[in-house]
């Protein structure tokens, strides 16, 4: 099975966890303006960015992102 990142989540796991996007920029190290592409789906995350993000947040990186199968 293949599956497709269709949606950015981040916005919603910041909002959950609480933590901001300055907060999130100073733990990883990543611009403000970087994170705030990936909640703006400018670009998907590689690996490395969203394994970060995810540890960072508490998550899996399969959480940052809304998953459509492709068929």
């Amino acid at each position: 099975m293949v599956f497709k990142a269709i949606r950015s989540r981040l916005d919603e796991r910041l909002t959950t966890t609480e933590i901001s996007q300055a907060e999130l920029s100073r733990r990883t190290g990543y611009s403000e303006s970087s994170i705030s592409e990936c909640k703006r789906n400018k670009h998907i995350m590689n690996v490395e960015v969203a394994k970060n993000i995810a540890t960072v947040l508490g998550c899996g990186i399969e959480d940052l992102y809304e998953w459509k199968k492709k068929r």
